[in-house]
């Protein structure tokens, strides 16, 4: 025999190894595949033969409990949860009270062309004192204050800012004669007139 054919019969046998580890998986089967089938062929006959047909738990872990007869549901089982809590549902609906609600007193005019958001949009002041009410401004007075007053400049400063309006240097606290209008805040890009506790900002005019 000469060294071609022992090369041959090796490369041979090598093929058969290679070919054997590689079809393995396929021609065995696992312990967890043999007894998966083992249980499904199981319940397959206890189905057939009519009886309950139970099925297979992982092993370390209880079935599930069978439900007790006359366990609560729905409505039942809501109110044992309240007794649990102890809680008086009755004393709990007595506790509930209705309030009133006047929708007209309550709710505050506006005019529907002026925009409730941006810097048009005026603010309204909480009244400081209990009981105090002030005068009733429309949007027609602060569409008003906003044409009649013009914003040229404003002097920044952290303590004591100061403003030109209508060519008038104002701080705050400056009120205009004969308008009502006071001056809230000066801000670094904008004033705050205050207008029978409505706040009105004033932007600086372009140029």
């Amino acid at each position: 025999m000469n060294k071609q054919t022992k090369k041959l019969i090796l490369l041979g046998v090598l093929g058969l190894v290679a070919l054997f580890f590689v079809l393995r998986p396929f021609l065995t089967q696992s312990e967890q595949d043999r007894i998966y089938q083992e249980n499904f062929k199981k319940a397959q006959q206890e189905a057939a033969a009519g009886g309950p047909a139970t099925p297979a738990t992982p092993a370390g872990q209880p079935a599930a409990a069978a439900k007790p007869a006359g366990a609560p549901n729905g409505a039942a089982a809501n109110r044992s949860q309240f007794q649990k809590a102890e809680v008086d549902i009755d004393a709990l609906i007595a506790s509930i009270q209705e309030v009133t609600f006047d929708y007209d007193q309550e709710r505050t005019r506006i005019n529907p062309m002026t925009p409730l958001v941006g810097p048009m949009a005026p603010m309204r002041l909480a009244v400081s004192q209990p009981g105090a009410e002030g005068q009733e401004t429309s949007q027609e007075d602060v569409q008003q204050i906003l044409r009649n007053l013009r914003l040229t400049g404003i002097l920044w400063d952290k303590r004591d800012p100061m403003a030109v309006i209508n060519d008038d240097i104002v701080t705050r606290g400056f009120e205009f004669p004969d308008t009502g209008v006071k001056v809230h805040d000066i801000e670094k890009d904008r004033v705050i007139l205050n207008l029978n506790n409505v706040l009105v900002p004033l932007e600086m005019e372009e140029r």
